[in-house]
């Protein structure tokens, strides 16, 4: 496969051997033309920091551009400051494009002690062809020249002025260039002159600071002259978004609007019939396979992107121009342009209308900012509007129904026709599916023994284009070796159990499945700070989303990662219960949403993260917010277990392990004895005193109207017993220990297993609050010391001792109280963990009338006077 790359492209560099030979007498030495003029400049740097940042002073940046000539004229002064700098400066280097270039020397020399060294040596020079671009699959076969220099010293000020001659015809003879004003080195002085001939007019488009020039007219047309002296470097700030550009400049450009750079572009991409008709056998081909215009746009399309391989040979005119699809389809490859008009020419000819449409992937919606010109464009892909869909024949494995297939960009285009006169949105994301799920199966058979790790990674939409690309690219022993290396970084002795596959590849709905499996030789590993084992679970990938900016203070914007859309999964298969409270947390910002998601069950616990971008970039008064919702973020990904060594202090109340701590045990034995204790001695101490028997004298003596038994029988019997309302305490008091019992057990019998229990009160634990501990344990304790409460007025009610009503006050009182004080304590405190939405007035009120009936009743009854009187 190797031999068969180098033989095709050392058949392309045959083709292109005519141009490499006559690459000699494409450079040339001579004087600098008589038009130009040339400046003088200060020996003293505009910055001395300069020399401490690249060790070179740039005194004298000077640009002039003959439109008439379709000359570029450049000269540079330079001052060696530091050693190291002269390596930089050994070499000059120009590129130029020999099929319509021509590059001349004028001027290299050095300037030592105020004497000039000549450097210009014709023997030092050569031309080589170094293409960059091949990487990219692209050839533009431009030259360039090195002249090597010798004999520099620190200290010496190296001058240099070249010119190149021709622009490309593609344009038409339009001037298109960029200027600069300030760099991130100090600048001298910078000197830019533009000649414009009489008839022709510049448009000039500020971005940054505007810095207007001195026009002139002259005998043959307009000057234009930009000058600045002493410019300080302007440094920027790490990670800018692509289309964002921190230096100031100015676009001039002959294009005076969209529809005329339209024009000029339908001249480019005119798709004769002649060649529709040379590719009919292929569309008839393709038609038969076809069951519908759609599925044919399918099939055109999987054709153009999977079968007619990426390569581009750009030199010249064919810089912009489209091969002719007949060709193309002949010799199997083509770049964007090429690939693109091909596929125009295989819709239309099934009568589809298919449009050329040239877009900035960089760039975006920025464009709009940009006045109209052809060198904002950098790719050309394919719109239909026939159904407002646009197609990227240049993406290759792209699969789905016509209604999945997405681009994958956001973006304005410019279309290719006749009638443009503005740019278009092309984005549909309406069936948008572009995303990832990853799930991990930690399987742990035994604690501390080998662990089977599986992962599923499933993506839908432009994402499972991407990785089948992706995986299609790489070899049997890669695919083996990918996943190990990703996971040994994390995890001990990783071995692979099966290597990464692709299990599921739906081509009709573009889901990608592929899994892996992987054998762990142990999740844990000592600490003996904390006298402990510890299991990680790391979710990298899924931190990964998240870089924290190196400063919050910016006065340029953050790029950030978009489109992302990503869930990942993890669940822990344990051989003990490893019972938790369940935790869920949203981090939300402008830029972005993450929720992560804790779930616990007798022997699993289960993790789920996701993330979603908004958009590419994060405003520089946003990005102190941004960086704090980042870390929130990634500090939160990743997950732990714990197991105390035994006979560690810690073991009982900060162990992650399955049981509770010793408060709630102990609390509980507590109440048990104490409420059997209570019992007995209040059932002694409520015993009934029998009555001494009544004598002859007590009942016939003088004063006695009738006997005591007579009297008793007079009192009215409705008004004694626990009857009529005292029913309704005596079951409140059959009752309240019943439902405290199951509050108990299912309110805080949770909160106290030791992996709860840890996370919120141990400093540094997750979901910790100071006052959850002294809450939680407030709150138990008295619920058992109510309960107790509750038995003791309970045997002395049913008894019906004289000392019950006070009780059953005091009673009233406490059951009343406590919720409301609880309630307002819990609710002074900002405790995640209890959620709480401010104060529960329901629970006050009810509180109120509980203490405001019965107290008043105990107080004021008739038959609570009449029946408790033992």
């Amino acid at each position: 496969m190797l031999t068969g790359m180098r033989i095709r492209l050392f058949s392309y560099l045959l083709l292109l051997l005519p141009a490499l030979l006559s690459a000699g007498r494409e450079v040339v030495f001579a004087p600098s033309p008589s038009w130009v003029l040339s400046q003088r400049y200060s020996s003293e740097p505009a910055d001395r920091s300069g020399s401490e940042s690249s060790g070179i002073n740039n005194l004298l940046l000077e640009q002039q551009y003959d439109l008439a000539s379709q000359t570029f004229y450049e000269r540079t002064v330079q001052s060696i400051v530091t050693t190291a700098a002269l390596q930089n400066v050994t070499k000059l280097t120009f590129s130029f494009d020999p099929s319509y270039q021509t590059l001349t020397l004028h001027t290299v020399h050095a300037v030592r002690n105020g004497t000039i060294i000549p450097l210009l040596d014709r023997s030092r020079l050569q031309v080589i062809q170094q293409e960059e671009g091949l990487e990219a699959d692209l050839y533009d076969g431009r030259l360039t020249a090195v002249l090597l220099l010798n004999d520099l010293r620190v200290g010496d000020v190296l001058e240099f002025s070249v010119s190149i001659t021709g622009w490309n015809p593609i344009f038409r003879n339009k001037f298109n260039d960029d200027l600069q004003f300030n760099w991130p080195v100090p600048v001298g002085s910078y000197y830019y002159r533009v000649l414009v001939p009489e008839g022709r007019t510049l448009n000039i488009s500020y971005h940054g600071k505007e810095h207007p020039p001195a026009v002139q007219r002259t005998g043959e047309g307009t000057e234009y002259i930009w000058k600045g002296e002493k410019v300080k470097p302007l440094h920027p700030e790490d990670d800018l978004p692509y289309w964002y550009f921190p230096f100031d400049w100015a676009q001039i450009t002959e294009y005076e609007s969209w529809k005329e750079v339209a024009q000029w572009a339908v001249t480019l991409f005119d798709l004769p019939q002649s060649e529709i008709e040379a590719l009919r056998p292929k569309i008839d081909e393709l038609k038969k396979r076809s069951s519908s215009r759609q599925d044919y746009v399918r099939a055109a399309l999987r054709f153009v992107q999977d079968d007619i391989r990426y390569f581009g040979i750009e030199m010249g005119i064919n810089s912009h121009q489209p091969n002719p699809p007949r060709k193309v389809f002949r010799q199997r490859f083509g770049d964007c342009k090429d690939k693109t008009l091909l596929l125009c020419a295989l819709l239309r000819g099934n009568g589809i209308q298919a449009v050329p449409a040239l877009v900035n992937t960089g760039l975006g919606y920025e464009i709009e900012k940009f006045h109209p010109s052809p060198r904002l464009f950098n790719h050309v892909v394919v719109h239909l509007p026939e159904w407002n869909k646009t197609l990227d024949p240049t993406l290759t494995q792209q699969r789905g129904l016509f209604t999945l297939l997405t681009f994958p960009y956001e973006l304005k285009g410019l279309l290719v026709t006749p009638g443009t006169t503005e740019l278009t949105d092309l984005n549909d994301h309406s069936n948008d599916q572009s995303r990832s799920e990853v799930q991990e199966t930690f399987s742990i058979r035994t604690l501390f023994g080998p662990v089977l790790l599986k992962a599923s990674s499933t993506y839908y939409g432009n994402k499972a284009n991407v990785m089948r690309q992706y995986f299609n690219d790489m070899t049997p022993l890669e695919r083996e070796q990918f996943g190990n290396r990703y996971y040994a970084n994390e995890y001990y002795k990783v071995t692979t159990a099966s290597p990464l596959k692709i299990s599921l590849d739906d081509e009709q709905t573009n889901i990608l499945v592929l899994t892996e499996e992987y054998i762990i030789d142990s999740l844990w590993k000592r600490n003996d700070e904390e006298g402990r084992m510890e299991a990680n679970f790391f979710a990298t990938s899924m931190r990964e989303r998240f870089d924290i900016p190196a400063g919050a203070e910016r006065t340029m914007p953050l790029a950030a990662k978009h489109p992302a859309s990503i869930i990942y999964k993890t669940r822990i298969e344990l051989p003990e219960d490893w019972l938790s409270e369940p935790f869920d947390m949203t981090v939300s910002d402008p830029a972005f949403t993450f929720t992560k998601r804790e779930r616990f069950s007798e022997r699993r616990v289960e993790l789920e993260y996701s993330f979603l971008s908004h958009k590419d970039h994060v405003p520089p008064d946003q990005v102190r917010s941004y960086a704090d919702h980042v870390g929130e973020a990634q500090a939160s990904i990743g997950f732990a277990l714990y197991k105390y060594d035994e006979g560690n202090p810690m073991q009982a109340g900060k162990t992650a392990a399955a049981g509770t701590v010793w408060w709630f045990p102990t609390v509980m034995w507590l109440g048990f004895f104490g409420a059997i204790v209570l019992g007995v001695h209040a059932w002694k101490w409520s015993a009934p005193v029998p009555l001494p028997p009544v004598t002859a004298e007590q009942t016939e003596g003088e004063g006695s109207a009738v006997p005591m038994p007579a009297l008793t029988e007079l009192m009215t019997e409705q008004y004694v017993g626990i009857k009529g309302f005292l029913l309704l305490p005596a079951i409140q008091l059959c009752l309240y220990p019943l439902v405290s019992l199951f509050q108990i057990f299912v309110n805080h019998y949770p909160v106290y297993a030791r992996g709860v229990w840890d996370r919120l009160t141990t400093p540094g634990g997750e979901s910790y609050h100071p006052a959850l501990g002294p809450i939680l344990l407030m709150e138990l304790t008295v619920a058992v010391l109510l309960m107790l409460f509750t038995l003791l007025a309970g045997i002395y009610f049913f008894r019906k001792k004289k000392e019950a009503p006070v009780l059953m006050l005091w009673w009233y009182g406490c059951i009343s109280a406590y919720p409301v004080i609880d309630t307002l304590l819990v609710a002074s405190y900002d405790i995640p963990f209890i959620q709480k939405d401010g104060i529960d007035i329901k629970i006050i009120v009810q509180s109120a009338l509980n203490a405001g009936i019965w107290i008043p009743y105990f107080l004021n009854s008739e038959r609570v006077e009449s029946t408790f009187n033992q």
